[in-house]
């Protein structure tokens, strides 16, 4: 045990800060906190505030006792708490899945403002934890949406997803790189996917909670072919998306001009590179000829 029986709120904060802070900035450690305090005892930030003093109980410390140690060992707190937030909406996640960006929200409102709640189909593929394709069913209750993705263990928690935010999405096993074994449905309006697009050479720059717990297969590319997953979206497309419909990519900041000049070789027009909150080319959308 890390921390006795008997702390309070304040005590538990200050040694739990003590103990990491080799590891995380104190930012990191206040918003993991404000997370697990959230989690385990449904409090807010403004319960922590107003009750420093307030003992916790015995059950809860073996609790955080554990999340200590796996936080010690660079597990994602998503990962630890088997949840994150995604645009308003709760996301069940676990090592089959990606941890949702707020880059990726970015994505989703790009898409909301385009849809404007009109009636569509939108296809999500890779859709992981569902993160993407739940809000835009949540946000959107015009749109028919389907998603899909080539793990069926992605594929159940992205169910799970929807359920939880009252979502009524069709989900299907899907390999894009074979589409010819998968019967997808009909017709889309929109095309959106966050595929794999960071190369082997970035690996090295990328911290160790990500190289450790997050599906490598949903991450990268090789550095011969970082394209390979955009390219065979837009082969998939050619049949499968509306003349005048939209594709929405998320990207590598390091391949924006590269990703116009492909979606121009595959006749799409009026192509809008745009950069997210850290100012990098993170989104592209073009519009089929």
């Amino acid at each position: 045990m890390i921390f006795p029986s008997s702390t309070n709120i304040g005590e538990l904060s200050s040694r739990f800060k003590r103990e990491l802070k080799e590891q995380y900035t104190l930012p990191e450690l206040q918003n993991f906190l404000y997370l697990i305090f959230q989690n385990l005892m449904d409090l807010s930030k403004t319960d922590i505030h107003i009750n420093h003093g307030k003992e916790i109980p015995d059950h809860f410390m073996f609790k955080i006792n554990e999340i200590i140690n796996e936080l010690k060992e660079y597990k994602p707190i998503q990962y630890i708490l088997g949840e994150t937030e995604f645009y308003g909406c709760d996301i069940k996640i676990n090592q089959n899945t990606l941890i949702p960006r707020p880059e990726t929200e970015e994505l989703v409102r790009w898409i909301l403002d385009e849809t404007d709640g009109n009636r569509c189909k939108i296809f999500d593929i890779g859709t992981g934890s569902g993160c993407i394709a739940v809000a835009l069913a949540k946000n959107n209750i015009s749109a028919k949406v389907f998603a899909s993705d080539h793990s069926e263990e992605a594929l159940k928690v992205a169910r799970e997803n929807a359920g939880i935010n009252n979502t009524d999405i069709i989900f299907f096993h899907f390999n894009i790189n074979f589409p010819e074994t998968s019967d997808v449905l009909g017709l889309y309006d929109i095309i959106v996917s966050n595929p794999p697009y960071v190369t082997e050479s970035e690996k090295r720059q990328m911290k160790k909670n990500v190289l450790k717990y997050e599906p490598h297969d949903a991450l990268f590319v090789p550095d011969s072919d970082p394209l390979i997953f955009f390219r065979v979206i837009l082969e998939f497309a050619q049949s499968k998306l509306q003349s005048g419909g939209n594709i929405f990519f998320e990207i590598n900041e390091r391949f924006g001009k590269q990703m116009i000049q492909l979606l121009e070789k595959f006749n799409y027009h009026n192509i809008i590179l745009r950069k997210d909150i850290n100012n990098k080319d993170r989104m592209i959308k073009g519009i089929k000829k």
